[in-house]
């Protein structure tokens, strides 16, 4: 289809598609079809990459709330500490200005007496070991006999 007002070598230069084959259209669609479908797809590989940087690589969000988390550990960890400084400096007070504390840490820790003294302990011994004491005690004051294993 020429049109008459053009000569035959500007009517292809004005409408390339005219001439075009179809094979070579279908050709021409597919093309662009997987140029789309690859970029798409390195659309969703750097968007992946961007995603794991952001969120797990050293420096992203999951690093920087488990420093935050550990921020707050410390924290509790130190004031803690601090408490148990002050608990300690009240108790060394006490102890170099009081004489009764002094004693008292001197007998309840290093068992120390005065002299004409006498010191008692008093033993705490599990149920297992009271049974077999108890046990041996009976056996010392019943004797066994021998030959029929019966007790007299």
């Amino acid at each position: 289809m020429r049109r008459p007002d053009v000569p035959p070598y500007e009517f292809e230069a004005l409408d390339p598609l005219a001439w075009t084959p179809r094979r070579f259209l279908r050709r021409h669609a597919e093309r662009n079809a997987r140029r789309r479908r690859l970029r798409r797809l390195l659309t969703l590989g750097l968007a992946l990459i961007l995603g794991f940087g952001f969120l797990l690589a050293d420096g992203g969000l999951v690093s920087i709330l488990a420093g935050r988390w550990r921020i707050r550990c410390l924290e509790r960890e130190v004031a803690a500490l601090e408490s148990r400084q002050q608990w300690l400096h009240r108790e060394l007070e006490l102890r170099q200005g009081d004489s009764a504390t002094i004693e008292r840490l001197a007998r309840e820790e290093y068992g120390m007496v005065r002299p004409g003294e006498r010191v008692v302990r008093i033993l705490e011994v599990s149920e297992e070991e009271a049974r077999r004491v108890e046990a041996a005690r009976r056996a010392a004051r019943l004797p066994v006999d021998a030959t029929n294993h019966s007790r007299r």
